[in-house]
């Protein structure tokens, strides 16, 4: 044990006060990936009942803004004082609850998309402090074990989210009621939370991080560049890209990544964002890879319940959900959390034990590169086509892969959640795993306005042909999947690249 684990207020708690908190954060991060496994089914049946329906690409990305600015925020308030990691993590879980209650009453897509917006700081606060706070009140071992469970938690939700939830949709309650269920499953999260691990400003000061003052400039920067950015790309259905209010926002992210810039360069390490966890190789291949695991993952998980509708006719769905509501569109979502269940503990303690997640990312991309080969060939048509045009894609043959898109699916989850506690230095851990986490939301934030384009591309046509935009946004997917499978089949290679540069930590690191 080093010697700043032996001064290690959180390490010292009672070991009851440390399982509440444990249990805390993994039923919030349950509730978390429920949420976000049946969200995109869920908005699919609410688009069709508001007139402002297309606008759902808008709700699907505005969420993860503010967690962007959050995340890196909570990143430095809780290297400043690592104290404030359990009301920081509260607080978020309270947001979390709030969204989910407003979601369940909104009257308009605009007003989900409202709502959504501080859906973000869950993530920061689980994602940033709660897995930052499990490796600060655990030694290196248990800690790679119980940030490894993170894996298998997240499956749990990945696999219970989807089944329940699709009965619950095809119920009377529907879609708002699942809203309700799921805030009082956040608000289960957030009382054991605030009954667990409590420590004083003075008792962790020797864990703090040295920087004194607020970054005022470099906080404004971080806010102006990543807030115009997704809002920008999220809000191509309104206003194109090359329209005024675009290019207004294009110009107004520019602005703010200058001013982050420069603030990065004068302050140095008292910057929103410390040059040298920038510098850090690992940091910054992390963050790279934990975004490209988004964007490419959340091809399927946002688009794919949106093409199942074009298979109703396969004898499975007509079988379990002949209207396509909901438990046909969201089993695919929880055959992906099978192989969670058990991959997790197994994937966090190899990269525990290697010090190192180039061999567990390199091996899951390689399944993620056969998954999306495959996928697009059926989306292509290899299989020929239905009487309405459509591919020919058999619905077992959608679960079969999607039970081994599980196994690089346990690689995000551990790759988020593990590598940085065990790759990084001690000394820029909290905040570089900011940036990591901040690519994580990024890659989600930026993948729906990216897949977006490509739909609206294919959904142009249609809306000039007289049909409205929620129904030609609908339509236009079995054009646009198979083109958006070539874009993450070669984001994928990528993936593999980065991962592949990933280095382990020299001894006295």
């Amino acid at each position: 044990m080093s010697e700043s684990e032996t001064k290690n207020a959180f390490l010292a708690a009672p070991q009851n006060k440390k399982m509440l908190t444990l249990v805390g954060l993994y039923i919030g991060l349950i509730a978390q990936l429920m949420t976000s496994v049946t969200f995109s089914s869920w908005l699919r049946t609410a688009q069709t009942e508001f007139p402002d329906g297309y606008l759902y690409i808008f709700a699907i990305s505005v969420g993860g803004i503010l967690g962007l600015i959050a995340m890196p925020l909570f990143g430095y308030f809780g290297a400043k004082n690592p104290a404030l990691k359990k009301p920081l993590i509260c607080i978020s879980l309270l947001l979390g609850l709030i969204v989910l209650l407003g979601r369940a009453v909104a009257p308009s897509m605009m007003i989900i998309a409202l709502v959504s917006a501080f859906w973000g700081f869950v993530s920061a606060g689980i994602y940033v402090l709660g897995f930052s706070l499990i490796r600060d009140m655990f030694g290196q071992s248990k800690a790679g074990l119980y940030l490894g469970l993170v894996g298998t938690m997240s499956s749990i939700g990945m696999l219970v989210g989807p089944i329940v939830g699709g009965m619950i949709m095809q119920s009377p309650i529907g879609w708002r009621g699942l809203n309700v269920i799921l805030a009082i499953l956040m608000g289960v999260a957030l009382v054991m939370e605030f009954l667990g691990v409590t420590v004083k400003k003075e008792e962790v000061a020797n864990l703090a991080s040295p920087s004194h003052t607020f970054d005022v400039l470099g906080t404004a920067g971080l806010m102006i560049f990543l807030g115009a950015l997704i809002i920008m790309l999220s809000m191509t259905s309104i206003f194109p890209l090359g329209s005024l209010v675009s290019n207004v926002l294009a110009v107004v992210a520019v602005i703010g990544l200058i001013i982050l810039i420069v603030d990065i360069n004068k302050k140095d390490e008292k910057a929103i964002v410390p040059k040298k966890v920038l510098k850090d190789w690992n940091c910054v291949m992390l963050a790279v890879s934990i975004a490209l695991c988004m964007i490419t993952s959340m091809a399927l998980t946002y688009f794919l319940p949106q093409y199942l509708p074009t298979l109703r006719a396969d004898p499975i769905i007509q079988a379990i959900d002949p209207e396509t509501k909901g438990l046909s569109m969201l089993l695919p979502t929880a055959c992906v959390a099978v192989a969670s269940l058990f991959l997790g503990p197994i994937f966090g303690k190899r990269i525990a034990k290697a010090g190192n997640a180039r061999g567990v990312t390199t091996m899951a991309t390689i399944v993620q590169l056969a998954v999306f080969v495959v996928f697009a060939a059926l989306f292509f048509g290899v299989l020929g086509t239905n009487a309405d045009g459509t591919p020919k894609v058999p619905y077992i043959a959608v679960l079969i892969l999607m039970l081994l898109a599980g196994i690089y699916n346990s690689r995000n989850q551990v790759l988020g959640a593990a590598a940085p506690q065990i790759q990084i230095k001690s000394d820029i851990r909290l905040q570089a795993n900011s940036i990591v986490q901040v690519g994580q939301n990024l890659g989600g934030g930026l993948a729906m306005p990216i897949f977006g384009l490509v739909q609206a591309v294919f959904a142009a046509p249609l809306i000039a042909g007289g049909l409205d935009k929620s129904a030609a946004t609908v339509a236009a997917i079995p054009s646009a999947m198979p083109w958006i499978m070539v874009i993450v089949i070669i984001l994928s290679v990528v993936l593999l690249i980065t991962g592949l540069l990933l280095k382990p930590l020299k001894k006295d690191e």
